[in-house]
Order: C-alpha cells, then structure tokens, then sequence
C-alpha cells in the first residue's frame, strides 16, 4: 500500500490510494488486510462479530460484510461482483481519484471522508466509503449503499476547510443556544445549586461533616427568603446531625453524601428543578426505610 506522507495525506489522491486498497481486500475477502486498513472502532467491531481469523486465510464473504458494514446493504457483493470486475486490470500504481469525496467534522477528534465508489443504476443511488483520520493517516470506517445520494451528502462538504466551518459555525449555535435557554429558565442559578449539592468529597471527621452542611446552608435558586427553609428541607433528607454521633455511621453517612451528589448531577440533566430533587429524595428515603 502506498503510505501517504504528512504533506499530502488530506489530498484527495491520497484518500483514493486508501479507498482502492480497501476495496481491493473486500472484493478479495481478505479480512486480516481489512483489519489492518480499519479504524479502531472498527477494528473493535470485527474483533466482536467478524470471524475469527484463521491460517487458510478464507472467509464467508457474507460474515465479513456483517462485520464491517454499521448497515445491512449489497455494498459488499457490488464490490466483490461490479467494482472487482471493472477494475481487474486496473495499474495500482496509477490510480485514478475517486469522484466524489467530500468530508465532514463529527467531533474535535473524528474527521471523516466520503468516498463516492459506483452508482447503483437507480440514478439516483451511489455506493460509497468512509474513511477516518486517525494518526494522520485514513483508515476504513463503513460503507454504505445509499438510495439518495443528494440526501446523504447535504451535510458533507467539498474541503476539510469547509468542514471544519460548519462544525465551528454548529458549535457556535449550540452555545448561543445554551446562553439563551439559560436566560431565560434561570438553569445557571439552578447548574450552581447542583454543584454545590454535589461538591462534597466523602470524610468521616467532624470538619467534613460541616462542610456538608454548609453546602445546603447555601441560597436558595429562589431567592433571600428561601434560605432558612432550603436548609431546613436538605437536612430532612439526611441523617440529623448529632454532636454523639456513632463513628461507625459515618461510612454510612459519606455513601449518602456521594449517592446524593451523584443523583443531583442526573437531576439537573435531566430537568429537575431542586425542589423536586429534595422532595424525590425524602420520598425514596422514607420507603427505604419503610423496608
């Protein structure tokens, strides 16, 4: 296989050079050579439902595709049957370049390209590739066979400068987005409130317990005059502070503490206010009891 260098590896050549070899080993079904061309996270895909390899080096063609493909389709048998076939005689040394390739952001880390590799004779559905970046050389990621071409490339782009501003511009949104939900609900006060509930560290001495205290002593979402009853309401959740407590509950105690700062982090993600969150957990507290 050729090796792209890191001058030229974003080139489309370069992605084409990739794209032949792997094309090249599934029309083969040659599963070790597509495992080695694979990604991680597909690699990880075959190792859990691919086959396993053996010295004969022969494979189901029909378990290969299960293992390499997110989606059951015929991109494997146009592969080993139309592309194969068209490209027997093909020079590897003077590859053309796959038309079209376009590519996409998914995340900071997960750079990606597709691979446009045969139409389907609908006229309006394309086989196609994805690759992925990974250690600055692309790797085999899925294939598909898509029925709407134009639909499926809507959100992919025709440079890696492109894709990256239609992440950067996706992100912005979402921020701003954020921003303004936040206005307007008052979720910062409330984000504030559940850290505080859940930024305790676990500790049996006095001076932790205090910490722990103090935390729920802290304003209410609502405002001044719901202090008195926010900390009266918090510490009906918990044991009562005891001057004589029993040292062995303390272990008890600091689960609670955990397990509450935990469920309070779920709360807010999930669009509990702390009322609720406070109201849920002396309910759940008084049928444990109960038990």
């Amino acid at each position: 296989m050729s090796v792209a260098t890191a001058d030229n590896v974003y080139s489309k050549e370069a992605i084409s050079v990739v794209a032949r070899e792997v094309l090249k080993a599934i029309s083969t079904s040659l599963l070790p050579k597509i495992y080695s061309l694979s990604v991680a996270s597909t690699k990880e895909r075959i190792d859990f439902l691919g086959p396993k390899f053996n010295d004969s080096n022969v494979y189901d063609p029909r378990e290969i595709d299960a293992c390499i493909q997110w989606k059951d389709d015929d991109f494997g048998e146009f592969v080993r049957n139309m592309w194969a076939h068209a490209n027997k005689d093909q020079d590897t040394e003077s590859v053309e370049t796959f038309d079209p390739i376009l590519f996409k952001r998914f995340d900071k880390h997960a750079l990606r390209c597709l691979v446009g590799v045969g139409k389907d004779g609908t006229g309006s559905g394309m086989y196609a590739m994805i690759l992925e970046l990974e250690d600055n050389r692309w790797y085999y990621f899925n294939a598909l066979h898509t029925f709407s071409w134009s639909g499926e490339v809507k959100e992919w782009s025709e440079t890696i400068a492109e894709a990256n501003e239609k992440f950067n511009a996706k992100l912005a949104v979402g921020k701003q987005n954020k921003s303004l939900a936040s206005a307007t609900s008052g979720s910062e006060d409330n984000d504030s409130y559940w850290d505080n509930l859940g930024s305790s560290e676990s500790g049996s001495s006095d001076n932790d317990d205090g910490d722990y205290w103090a935390e729920y002593d802290k304003k209410a979402p609502g405002g001044d005059s719901n202090d008195d009853v926010q900390a009266s309401q918090a510490r009906n959740i918990a044991p009562q502070r005891n001057s004589d407590i029993n040292p062995n509950k303390t272990v008890v105690l600091d689960h609670i503490k955990t397990t509450l700062g935990s469920l309070a982090k779920l709360a807010t993600s999930s669009g509990v206010s702390p009322e609720e969150f406070i109201d849920l957990a002396s309910w759940a507290m008084e049928k444990s009891v109960a038990l």
